[in-house]
């Protein structure tokens, strides 16, 4: 904040100067930063920070998300701030006919008309052939942005 000094007036200000509390809630761990610098991350359950607005960005390399929110911080209180994560996608390519399983659930022979959508997180993909013999077996991380490639 400015303050202006003028010789000879004596003037009050009152600042406060007490923290306040962010609490984060999100589907997976997120490192917070301002201005570039790390504040910290939700895994310590609310972050000290300083009274008043807060242009903060929180992110997840894994999951490939970025997300930048302004926050008021209250002297003494908390304030909680949702973060929803977008959704990904896996665009599965394999021989035709080809059954393909997400974590155990069918989802379609192939060619399949396009990406499957789906949260970001590990999933296990499975293919099997008409007889029910597995073909291929992959592990994969769907991040934000653009569906991911598995191909068998």
């Amino acid at each position: 904040r400015a303050v202006q000094v003028t010789a000879g007036v004596v003037a009050e200000l009152d600042v406060p100067i007490s923290p306040g509390w962010l609490k984060v809630i999100a589907p997976f761990s997120m490192e917070v930063r301002e201005d570039g610098q790390l504040v910290g991350s939700d895994d310590q359950g609310r972050l000290m920070l300083s009274p008043g607005t807060h242009r903060l960005e929180f992110s997840n390399a894994t999951y490939g998300v970025t997300v930048k929110r302004s926050v008021e911080i209250t002297p003494f209180d908390t304030t909680s701030l949702s973060i929803e994560a977008p959704t990904g996608a896996v665009e599965v390519k394999a021989p035709d006919g080809m059954q393909v399983f997400i974590d155990g659930t069918a989802r379609g022979v192939t060619p399949l008309p396009g990406p499957l959508p789906l949260a970001l997180g590990t999933y296990n993909v499975l293919i099997t052939d008409g007889a029910g013999q597995i073909k291929g077996r992959q592990a994969v991380t769907v991040k934000a942005g653009r569906p991911t490639p598995v191909t068998f």
